[in-house]
């Protein structure tokens, strides 16, 4: 298992936040396929910023297989491979209830993807879109 990351959770594509509380932002984090990725692989393409909760969350596969949407242990600077994926946002295409039920916290989170088959260099890019707001 390999972790990639998108330029947003590289810090490269600035993450929007709000403002006051109960603003609703919506993130389109992306992912193109530059190099090949395989089954397995976990790829952080976006970030949950620090005092926001979830309020729903879509993936645009452009023809990739994915497995599981998550929050990603560790912090979204950390490099380490060894980071996992914990509460599930979207399973085997529907909305978890575990992953939308977690409260704000004071630190940003990476959200991360699973991927479900291997995907060639090249292939069309993802896209998850996240709607979420400042708790």
């Amino acid at each position: 298992m390999a972790l990639k990351k998108s330029n947003m959770a590289l810090g490269i594509t600035p993450v929007p936040s709000a403002c006051s509380a109960g603003e609703v932002i919506v993130q389109r984090a992306r992912y193109p396929f530059k190099a090949a990725v395989a089954s397995g692989d976990i790829i952080e393409i976006g970030v949950l910023p620090a005092y926001h909760y979830l309020v729903s969350a879509q993936v645009v596969a452009g023809g990739a297989t994915v497995g599981t949407i998550g929050i990603l242990s560790g912090k979204p600077d950390d490099a380490d491979d060894g980071r996992t994926l914990g509460p599930a946002i979207v399973t085997s295409g529907a909305l978890n209830a575990t992953g939308l039920l977690m409260d704000a916290v004071d630190y940003d989170r990476g959200i991360g993807v699973t991927m479900g088959a291997n995907v060639a260099a090249g292939a069309n890019e993802m896209a998850l879109i996240l709607t979420y707001a400042q708790g």
